[in-house]
């Protein structure tokens, strides 16, 4: 349930940022979206040493976009 409401939060103030959601049905606590091949998981990158030089400009824009529009201001 809260996922899916972020998510379609999220899209509406950052398009194209996040998995298309196919189909969600709350009953079930059932979410179909994108698969995002051949994107990584950032916790295992983490956890792996990988470097990440764009990692902060990126989440940077993405919490900026998402949350300012998401504002009163």
């Amino acid at each position: 349930f809260f996922e899916y409401h972020a998510l379609t939060r999220q899209e509406a103030r950052a398009p194209g940022s996040v998995p298309a959601i196919y189909h969600f049905d709350e009953g079930q606590a059932l979410i179909i979206m994108e698969y995002l091949s051949p994107h990584i998981i950032l916790r295992r990158a983490l956890i792996e040493g990988r470097q990440l030089p764009n990692i902060a400009r990126d989440i940077g824009l993405f919490m900026a976009r998402t949350l300012f529009r998401g504002s009163d201001l």
